[in-house]
């Protein structure tokens, strides 16, 4: 998040003496004061576009001789515009002002500090400093399990990349055979590719973003909730997005990403925001953040074909709900507590899951794999019809009867019997037209056997009725290719 640190050297003031210059600086800038100690003051930027403040956290160090301060944005902003230098811009101009008139030793004033000890639960007020890019990847304290999630993400980016998988925009082929979550092979019974399909990726901007969103996330939600709800509020968000993706979709595509996670995290912290446990000065700026967050990206969904939006919109819902549940844990805190209502959360997405796995459960891949013995049977069935101009009525006629008849009968037998199998409505109107075509075929056969038999006696006798059937075939096959 962006963040901008100035240093001041105290030359003629104690380091008491300008926090309580700085606190008073701070709220004739009409900042709220959240936290304060003998060495530190915290406030909070109103939401001002008159000032240009959005809701920065700016905090005053002081020890010895030296005073840090530093401005910080919150939530998921990317860029300050500049804002977090003006803060320190004014709050330095405003202690100038001041310094010449205060007393020479002032302590900071006692209803201050006792303000700052009543708010000090869950004030966001100094988010975890990291030294260097590097750091945010080392699990430590309550930031724990965002670094290990980045890092099981990257590293299955980098098998895939290592493997073959293209390193911009991986094949639909690669991302199905890495545990992509695809309607059909799910509701045939591979529904860990609900689970998998969290952690794979269509390219590095994709992984790029989503890990980013993530660790902003983390940085506020996993401190508040710890590592059990943390952890168990990101698999749970993540299978009830995949659940949302496979139960929306009706067309055959390839899901892949953490973002139905990310999503419901973004949720879970949106359903605490509303509630009393988050400190009531940082809920406006971090709302409004979370939320432009959320509307921005589900907005960019609904005007991109490629983007998931189901699979977005699941996880948000799912976050909701898993926020409102995880907030009767926060009224008696207790490790007990945390994960008895961790435990509700994990058994209710199972529940949810098997549910619908049960209820929703399909043939539509075995249809498939008889569809393709179907195709099989048909091209050796056709194989003497295609070599009927240079061979002898006799000699096609004995073809007829003893391959294109059996393997068309066969063929038949074949889709007679999917008749038992629970398809969508797509596979079973293909099953039904599929079904006509090999009727027709078998027709077709022995109508063009009786016009070879009968052939010297009146040749053109079944001429009609076979034309009939082509006509039908025809019309059956245009159908049976209708996406």
């Amino acid at each position: 998040m962006p963040r901008r640190q100035e240093t001041v050297v105290l030359e003629n003031s104690s380091a008491a003496r300008y926090l309580a210059i700085a606190a008073k600086a701070m709220t004739n800038l009409g900042w709220k004061i959240i936290s304060s100690t003998t060495t530190e003051v915290v406030a909070e930027s109103p939401m001002s576009f008159g000032r240009n403040t959005w809701g920065e956290l700016i905090s005053v160090y002081a020890i010895n001789k030296t005073a840090e301060i530093t401005s910080t944005s919150k939530g998921t902003v990317l860029f300050d515009w500049g804002r977090n230098r003006k803060n320190i811009g004014y709050l330095k101009s405003q202690v100038e002002v001041l310094q010449p008139s205060w007393p020479a030793e002032e302590p900071l004033p006692a209803e201050q500090a006792e303000a700052g000890a009543e708010e000090q639960q869950y004030v966001f007020g100094r988010p975890k400093e990291h030294k260097n890019f590097l750091h945010i990847f080392i699990p430590r304290g309550d930031f724990f399990i965002t670094p290990l999630i980045i890092e099981l993400n990257l590293a299955v980016f980098i098998i895939m990349v290592a493997c073959g998988v293209n390193f911009f925009a991986p094949e639909v082929a690669d991302l199905l055979q890495w545990g992509g979550n695809f309607k059909p092979l799910v509701l045939s019974g591979q529904w860990w590719r609900l689970f998998t399909c969290m952690f794979l990726h269509s390219g590095i901007i994709h992984v790029a973003f989503n890990m980013y969103a993530l660790f902003f996330i983390g940085v506020y939600l996993e401190p508040l909730l710890g590592r059990l709800r943390f952890a168990t509020a990101y698999i749970a968000a993540g299978l009830l997005s995949s659940l949302a993706s496979t139960w929306w979709h009706t067309e055959n595509l390839v899901s892949v990403g953490a973002s139905g996670a990310v999503f419901g995290l973004y949720g879970v912290f949106l359903a605490l925001l509303t509630t009393n446990i988050i400190d009531k000065h940082a809920r406006q700026s971090l709302m409004t953040s979370v939320g432009i967050f959320v509307f921005y990206n589900l907005f960019y969904g609904f005007s991109h074909k490629e983007v998931d939006n189901s699979a977005h919109i699941g996880g948000l819902l799912g976050g909701l709900l898993i926020g409102y549940i995880y907030y009767f844990s926060f009224k008696e805190p207790s490790s007990k507590k945390n994960r008895s209502v961790s435990a509700l959360v994990a058994a209710g997405t199972l529940i949810i899951a098997a549910l619908f796995l049960t209820r929703s459960k399909d043939d539509n891949l075995k249809f498939e794999e008889k569809y393709n013995a179907f195709i099989l049977l048909q091209n050796e069935a056709q194989g003497p019809l295609q070599d009927a101009a240079n061979t002898s009525d006799s000699v096609l006629e004995t073809k007829l009867r003893e391959i294109s008849l059996p393997d068309w009968k066969k063929a038949q037998r074949v889709m007679d019997s999917t008749a038992a199998f629970k398809l969508s409505p797509a596979y079973a109107r293909k099953r039904e037209l599929t079904g006509r075509y090999a009727s027709l075929r078998i027709e077709h056969i022995e109508l063009i056997i009786k016009a070879i038999d009968e052939s010297a006696a009146n040749p053109s006798k079944y001429t009609k009725q076979i034309d009939e059937v082509v006509k039908k075939m025809e019309h059956l096959v245009e159908e049976i290719n209708k996406p």
